[in-house]
């Protein structure tokens, strides 16, 4: 962006890691002109995250990365958790999920994510602008091709004129009626907007590193070492060497002084934490993991590593006028229970769509955006709390802590590795199936015909039902609606593989309510209508939902219930 254009993007977003792609992808699909800038130069990063969730898999799937993910990862992957002589073997590939068809864990590289996405901007003609460092947002408005700057979110509901960009050295880079911050930790955006962000930090940081393993020899699948000082990891999806290396505990940020040919630790520009002891070196480190190991593993060549501080931060606020933030520009925590890269692409799915919708100025546009924050601040609160107690008990020196890691998780381990259903609410929550809005007020949703009696109310995600065939000759007749599919499919969300909304008529006889009844200010362009017939899922999404057939159901772009109708 050299002179910004009164025409200039919707969205303009401010980082290229995950959630800013698929943010700005999200953006795009639903319709918004956007543009995405990052101050690296476009070189790969070694990768910190390496498995989606399978929530992170259904919201991806409507943007066509789903596929391309699965080809590029793997999902049968089992994990062997090693500690004091017992070896538990935990199949991640098929997991008790019956209602969404990913029930695994997806084990892929941040670089293999963020490559898939810049395919698909690429795609729809949306590049990334490298190199382009951002030193202060405000808002103004774009008069005669000239930026005259203002605070951040001046005017009417903070949405009037432009919020302007500008380099570290004041030079307008362009203007976007929204700015979303998707720029990490140090975010500029959000200093920017005045937004806090507070936190502190955990007391040990974590050691990454890709390696060879000398022995054991044809050592496959993950594996998890339980250590009296902390805890190992071990993937098969090193990208500099075939394993990737996480050590986390006491041992892994003792002091270390100058050597050579050591690790270079990685240190933000505004990273907001003091200086942390530096990575071991080679040799350290193969002493580290042979302790950590019980002397199990013993480490090759190490061909990088890194050591990197950990903290809890969560930002005051998700939006300040037309500035909004994602990722972890908005919330960072501990990297137990893999939530960092899904919790920010999930970020994204909950917010693309509100901006490409409040791009076309329809009424209520503060209520739709402040939606966003109202539902996913008590995610990110949620998901700090029960990542620290995680991390206590994978790395904590505390006598309790490694009693649990030492004792009580290897000797329950056997029996929840054969009972895993006694387990699968916890990995619902974890993974963000279990996430519900249930709320007053939930954006566009209806008052509803009052309180309803099924399992599945306004503000849950939809259940990814398996739907039985289609009877040859359904019963009863309904004159086609634009939209309606002919086919059958065999889940309930390969009929939601479009971005936008989805009206579902619940039977033959069901009929489309008139939008603006159904979602006031909601385009008619952006709705699909679908007829699911009684006996091919109708009858049973409806009872699910505390009606009968006809009914109809209205489901938003990230696949939560936004209204229900009829019955």
């Amino acid at each position: 962006m050299t002179r910004p254009r009164p025409d200039g993007p919707d969205v303009l977003v401010v980082g290229a890691g995950p959630t800013g792609l698929a943010l700005a992808l999200q953006a795009a699909a639903h319709g918004a002109r956007v543009e995405v800038v990052d101050s690296r130069d476009g070189t790969p990063r070694p990768s910190r995250a390496l498995v989606l969730h399978p929530r992170t898999l259904e919201l991806l799937a409507p943007l066509g990365a789903t596929e391309r993910l699965l080809a590029a990862g793997t999902t049968r992957v089992d994990a062997v958790l090693h500690a004091r002589g017992r070896d538990v073997r935990v199949d991640l590939g098929d997991l008790p999920l019956p209602d969404t068809a990913h029930p695994w864990l997806l084990l892929l590289s941040q670089a293999a994510v963020e490559a898939t996405l810049l395919g698909l901007l690429d795609e729809r003609g949306v590049t990334v602008q490298w190199d382009t460092e951002v030193g202060d947002v405000g808002a103004g408005d774009v008069v005669g091709g000239d930026v005259r700057a203002g605070d951040v979110g001046a005017g009417d509901d903070g949405l009037q004129g432009r919020t302007v960009v500008r380099g570290r050295d004041g030079a307008v880079l362009g203007a976007a009626r929204f700015v979303v911050g998707c720029d990490g930790a140090a975010s500029r955006v959000r200093a920017s907007a005045g937004i806090g962000f507070p936190g502190r930090d955990y007391r040990h940081p974590v050691v990454i590193a890709d390696v060879d393993v000398a022995q054991p020899s044809g050592l496959s699948g993950a594996h998890v070492f339980a250590a009296r000082d902390g805890i190992a990891f071990l993937f098969p999806l090193g990208e500099q060497a075939p394993w990737r290396l996480v050590v986390a505990g006491p041992a892994a940020g003792r002091p270390a002084g100058p050597r050579a040919g050591r690790a270079t630790a990685r240190t933000g520009p505004r990273a907001p934490h003091p200086p942390w002891p530096e990575p071991p070196s080679a040799r350290e480190l193969a002493d580290l993991v042979r302790s950590m190991t019980d002397g199990a593993v013993t480490l090759g060549d190490v061909a990088w590593a890194e050591l990197v501080p950990l903290r809890h931060h969560l930002a005051r606020a998700y939006r300040r006028g037309s500035v909004l933030l994602a990722g972890d520009a908005v919330h960072v925590h501990s990297p137990a229970g893999a939530q960092g890269m899904n919790t920010g692409l999930q970020d994204a799915c909950a917010l693309g769509w509100r901006l490409a919708l409040a791009s076309t100025s329809p009424p209520g546009v503060s209520r739709l955006l402040d939606g966003y924050e109202q539902e996913r601040r008590p995610v990110a609160r949620l998901g700090i709390a029960w990542t620290s107690l995680a991390w206590w008990g994978e790395s904590s020196a505390d006598p309790v802590a490694r009693v649990l890691r030492r004792v009580v998780v290897p000797a329950a381990a056997p029996t929840v590795a054969q009972h895993l259903d006694a387990v699968a609410p916890g990995v619902r929550v974890v993974t963000g199936l279990a996430l519900s809005h249930r709320r007053p007020g939930f954006p566009l949703a209806l008052r509803g015909p009052g309180p309803r009696a099924g399992s599945v109310h306004v503000g849950d995600r939809l259940p990814d039902l398996v739907l039985p065939p289609v009877p040859a000759e359904p019963p009863g007749t309904a004159e086609p609606l634009d939209g309606e599919r002919a086919s059958a499919p065999h889940r309930l969300y390969q009929l939601l593989d479009r971005t936008g909304h989805h009206l579902l008529l619940l039977g033959e006889r069901a009929a489309a309510p008139p939008l603006p009844d159904a979602a006031p200010g909601l385009p008619e362009h952006w709705v699909h209508r679908v007829r699911l017939p009684a006996a091919h899922g109708g009858d049973d999404l409806a009872r699910r939902l505390g009606t009968t057939c006809p009914a109809w159901c209205l489901v938003r772009p990230d696949q939560y219930v936004a209204a229900v109708g009829g019955g």
